[in-house]
């Protein structure tokens, strides 16, 4: 009885979440993919068969380096910190937080996008890059993974409410992470991987036929950087519940800014909160399915135009 009492009460123990789930993944990715040009899509099938077996669709190929990130040395790249004082991310310095200039994800995009177009390294390597790279493009559009490390990009703020388990809480980060896309875009059935159920084709052809040539068009200017900067921008805003912005800066809370010894703050999230903010997630990962395909079809198709 006492093993079934500590399992039960580490169901209720809210853990870190450090990127879109696995359905904002292979959502941003499947929506990619039927963007790409017949060339970029037969290029993408034949470095993923490189791969394990499960990482040769390229939907579950872009969940590979969350199942790693604590092996290959590449946490802090899934994500950018900024100082609680700035408003913005500045050209040449796309990491103002982190343990090196190049350690975090904007370096990570171009890396590995490097290494997707360079035709003389082999298949395998090139195929590895293209996981990642994926990836590198879902966690540019997550908002909360540009933000701060102090509170580990919302995990230090504690939900109540609509997404958390009876009794109990769950972070900020995971709200935006999975639980606004569960309840309200996608919830794939227990145990099913999303690619063996029909739903999860039909979600992402309704995401991609929503697209107009006039929001591709929109959506494909500007740099990475400005994308990582209108990420930011969701995630500071006073209604997502992140910070208060005071004094210019952008505070913990309306009365704190952290040092990292507090106690978590918390505040409730309800339904109408999952519901206002489905929107702007599902553009997120519409957002992220436009660019992804952009500069994969630049990469693979010698012929693509734009």
């Amino acid at each position: 009885m006492r093993w079934i009492l500590l399992a039960l009460a580490m169901l209720l123990v809210p853990k870190p979440a450090l990127a879109w789930g696995n359905q904002g993944h292979q959502l941003t990715c499947q929506i990619a993919y039927g963007l790409l040009t017949p060339k970029a899509k037969s290029e993408v099938d034949r470095l993923l068969a490189t791969q394990q077996p499960k990482y040769r669709k390229f939907a579950p190929a872009c969940t590979y380096a969350d199942a790693v990130k604590f092996q290959d040395g590449r946490q802090s790249w899934h994500f950018v910190n900024l100082r609680r004082t700035d408003s913005a991310l500045s050209p040449g310095t796309p990491c103002p937080v982190a343990s090196s200039p190049t350690a975090c994800l904007l370096p990570a995009i171009e890396l590995d996008y490097a290494t997707l177009a360079d035709k003389s390294a082999s298949a395998a390597v090139r195929g590895k890059a293209l996981m990642y790279f994926g990836h590198w493009l879902g966690d540019l559009h997550q908002p909360l993974h540009i933000s701060f490390k102090d509170d580990i990009g919302g995990n230090k703020v504690e939900t109540t409410g609509a997404c958390a388990p009876r009794g109990g809480s769950t972070y900020l980060h995971s709200i935006w992470d999975t639980c606004i896309i569960v309840q309200r875009i996608y919830a794939n059935r227990p145990k099913v991987d999303l690619t063996d159920d029909p739903r999860f084709y039909t979600v992402t052809d309704q995401l991609r036929a929503a697209i107009t040539p006039e929001m591709r068009t929109d959506w494909l200017a500007g740099t990475t950087m400005d994308w990582a900067n209108a990420s930011f921008a969701i995630s500071t805003s006073a209604s997502v519940g992140y910070c208060t912005k005071m004094q210019g800066a952008c505070w913990y809370s309306p009365t704190l800014m952290i040092h990292g010894d507090e106690d978590a703050r918390s505040f409730e999230i309800d339904d109408d909160y999952l519901t206002r903010f489905a929107p702007r997630v599902i553009e997120q990962l519409q957002r992220g399915g436009v660019r992804l395909a952009d500069r994969l079809n630049r990469a693979l198709d010698p012929g693509y135009t734009g």
